[in-house]
C-alpha cells in the first residue's frame, strides 16, 4: 500500500504544483493575512484574485477554493506564506510527518502494546492508510489535530486538566469535531469522580 500511496504521489505531483490540493485554501488564508488582507478573509472575489496570483490559475476552477475555517487557524499557515507555494505544501507535509512520529511517541508511553512496535514501523504502517495518505496528498491539517487530541488524552491521563483543556482547545479550528470530544471527556470524567467517590 505504501509503495502505491508513494507512485500515486510521484503521478499527481504537478496537479499538487498547480494547486489542486486543500493545502490551497490554508495557503491563499496566510497569504491574505500576510498581505494585510485579513478584514477580507472570507471575501470569496477577494480569495480566488490572491489564488491566481499565489498559486496559479486552474482552467477548470472558475471560482476560489474557498476558506471556510475558523480565522486563527489561518495564522497556524502565517510562515508558510513566506515560501512559495510548492515549497510551502512540501514542508507542511514535512511538518505532519513529524506529528506522526510525535503521535507515535506519545501513544507508545500511554499504550503498552504499541512499545513492541517501533516508532519509525508505527508511522510507516499509518503511511500506508489511505486516509492519512489523503492527509498529506492534500495537504489538511488533520494529523495536527490528531496530535493534539492525542496530547490532551495524554494530560487527562494524567489527571492534569487545565494542560489537557488547553489542548482541546487548540484543536478547536476543527470545532465539530473536538465538541464532542470535550464533552465525551467530561462525561468520562464525572462517571470516574462518582465511581471514586462510592
Amino acid at each position: 500500500m505504501l509503495c502505491l500511496h508513494l507512485l500515486l504521489f510521484i503521478n499527481l505531483r504537478e496537479r499538487i504544483r498547480q494547486g489542486y490540493p486543500d493545502f490551497t485554501v490554508y495557503y491563499t488564508a496566510a497569504t491574505m493575512l500576510r498581505a494585510g488582507l485579513g478584514h477580507q478573509l472570507y471575501d470569496l472575489n477577494v480569495q480566488y484574485e490572491v489564488q491566481k496570483k499565489s498559486v496559479g490559475s486552474i482552467a477548470s476552477r472558475q471560482g476560489a477554493l474557498p476558506y471556510i475555517h475558523p480565522p486563527f487557524e489561518a495564522l497556524i499557515f502565517l510562515p508558510l506564506a513566506y515560501l512559495p507555494y510548492p515549497q510551502a505544501f512540501v514542508v507542511w507535509d514535512l511538518l505532519n510527518l513529524g506529528a506522526l512520529f510525535g503521535l507515535a511517541l506519545l501513544l507508545r508511553k500511554s499504550v503498552s502494546t504499541l512499545r513492541l512496535i517501533p516508532t519509525w514501523e508505527f508511522v510507516i504502517a499509518n503511511l500506508a492508510f489511505f486516509p492519512i495518505f489523503v492527509c498529506f496528498l492534500q495537504g489538511q491539517d488533520s494529523i495536527l489535530l490528531l496530535l493534539i487530541c492525542g496530547l490532551g488524552f495524554n494530560a487527562l491521563k494524567k489527571k492534569d486538566d487545565l494542560v489537557a483543556g488547553c489542548w482541546f482547545a487548540l484543536g478547536m479550528f476543527k470545532f465539530q469535531f473536538m465538541i464532542p470530544i470535550v464533552l465525551l471527556a467530561g462525561i468520562w470524567r464525572r462517571r470516574r469522580a462518582a465511581a471514586a467517590h462510592r
